[in-house]
């Protein structure tokens, strides 16, 4: 089967065409949620959902052949910052915040998904997507010289997309979290998250849009009970084909979560976002936070039919409230195993 997008320069790739197309649209169809890695609480020191998502996911055609695809991510943030209630940056001062929450200054996180994209006959025109992700990561506490590493929550995505022209994409996908990871990285409640993706191309100017929104049930912890803030999240990035196998990019991200407050008191808590690790503390009695980072990387297509894909980005905060500060380095790495 062969698909083609309109101004893709397709002339430009003399072999196999279509199959490069079909096949890299597939690849990207399954970085799209990698971002949700956000609610492991000890992932990363900072990072808001958005920050992970590149230029070109959100390209994908609706595929006739159903395909299993494997991705796998690192990232890497340190930092020794945060962001007060008023918005000023400041330096950890000690290992806990004054909250006495943990302020990590460096973590290592990585995950590991396999996803597989299909469509039916009965609805030629709408594309599915299914896809279970299981994050770990390794985090150091701030000038304590303590750590933690094992597996976070799993996460567990599914839903429909269209293609309103030929290259343009948009759908609606909801992500389950479920507190299944050891107790040290676990969030110990279920979340649920509406995202909606949004993509166009035209004359090799690639513009990606994400909304998402996340309700999560109550935190059940070390015998306290927390009605945890729900998460708004919306990113934009814009890149541009130099090559059909070179595409830099640029994004910008901003996340905000409401407060959290123990069940039993109304005590406002330390939220648990935007950061993986939450926000920075409880501050003049709230425990909200909100984040805006700007980024920027390159994207690598290779192999047979451009079909593996490597990304690499890097992004920093540019303004936020009662947040660790985001300094992070990612990569990714996407490789097709099979089709059905």
């Amino acid at each position: 089967m062969i698909i083609k997008f309109k101004n893709r320069k397709a002339e430009r790739q003399p072999t196999d065409t279509g199959t490069r197309i079909k096949k890299s649209a597939i690849l990207a169809s399954i970085s799209s949620i990698l971002a949700l890695l956000c609610y492991g609480p000890a992932s990363m020191a900072a990072n808001p959902l958005l920050n992970v998502i590149s230029p070109t996911e959100w390209y994908m055609p609706v595929l006739k052949e159903g395909t299993l695809v494997y991705l796998q991510s690192a990232i890497l943030q340190s930092s020794d910052k945060f962001y007060d209630r008023d918005g000023n940056s400041h330096t950890f001062e000690g290992p806990t915040s004054a909250s006495g929450a943990p302020n990590l200054d460096h973590s290592v996180s990585g995950i590991s998904r396999f996803a597989y994209v299909w469509s039916f006959e009965s609805l030629p025109n709408v594309g599915w997507i299914a896809e279970y992700f299981q994050p770990y990561a390794s985090a150091r506490i701030y000038d304590a010289g303590d750590s933690v590493t094992g597996l976070a929550d799993p996460l567990f995505l599914g839903g429909p997309y269209i293609n309103p022209t030929p290259n343009s994409m948009i759908g609606y996908l909801g992500v389950v979290g479920a507190p299944f990871g050891s107790n040290d990285l676990s969030n110990h409640f279920w979340s649920y998250t509406n995202l909606i993706p949004m993509y166009y191309e035209r004359n090799d100017v690639t513009l990606e849009s994400t909304l998402l929104y996340t309700i999560v049930g109550d935190q059940y912890h070390g015998g306290r009970k927390v009605h945890v803030g729900d998460s708004y999240s919306a990113n934009v990035q814009v890149g541009y084909r130099v090559k059909p196998w070179l595409v830099p990019f640029v994004s910008y991200a901003w996340v905000k979560n409401e407060t959290s407050r123990d069940a039993d008191t109304g005590e406002a808590v330390r939220g648990m976002g935007p950061s993986t690790y939450a926000c920075h503390g409880v501050l003049n009695g709230s425990g909200k936070c909100q984040e805006q980072t700007l980024g920027g990387g390159v994207e690598f297509h290779f192999g047979k039919g451009d079909t593996n894909k490597l990304m690499l980005k890097y992004a920093t905060s540019v303004d936020g409230e009662n947040a660790n500060k985001t300094n992070a380095f990612y990569l990714f790495f996407v490789h097709p195993l099979l089709n059905s």
